[in-house]
């Protein structure tokens, strides 16, 4: 129920249900300068949320809380790295890299890189399938050996649906 109801408070959804609410208003009702302010609201965070800057200005705090790892001296001893999935595709016309999502896929090379800093390491890749008929999971498992990583050192988990259930 929550991966079909999320999609309706995504930013281009929240803009498109403004946008449909003026539209009914100025179309339906007699409240016409109300469906004017509402719809012109509608386009403006549209347009806003279409340009990088306001996504750039919403996600910098987040990615700079936790900043790349690049000393691994202090962490030589870990034995896990995990990575969460963040979307794929089960469409076997794409090539396996294009199966994965970008965040997926930015994840996946980032948790490949820390482990090959750390040789004791397995690598846990975290992803069910809500709604794919491959896990997503499976997906990144594929490309992490196409990548030169020995399939000995992966550990999948394939049944979660969500951020939390892979967490």
């Amino acid at each position: 129920m929550k991966k079909i109801l999320a999609p309706l408070f995504f930013p281009l959804s929240l803009c498109l249900e403004i946008l449909l609410a003026g539209i009914f208003l100025l179309w339906f009702t007699r409240r016409h300068k109300t469906g004017k302010i509402i719809v012109s609201l509608g386009v403006v965070f549209l347009i806003a949320l279409s340009y990088g800057a306001a996504s750039e200005t919403l996600l910098r705090p987040l990615e700079y809380k936790y900043p790349s790892m690049t000393d691994m001296s202090a962490v030589l001893d870990i034995e896990w790295v995990v990575v969460l999935s963040g979307g794929s595709s089960s469409d076997a016309h794409l090539p396996i890299t294009g199966r994965l999502s970008h965040a997926s896929l930015v994840r996946l090379v980032e948790g490949i890189r820390i482990h090959r800093k750390l040789p004791k390491s397995k690598l846990i890749l975290s992803g069910g399938g809500a709604f794919n008929t491959v896990a997503e999971a499976k997906t990144m498992a594929d490309v992490a050996v196409i990548l030169g990583v020995d399939s000995m050192d992966l550990i999948l988990e394939l049944e979660s649906k969500d951020t939390k259930d892979q967490a």
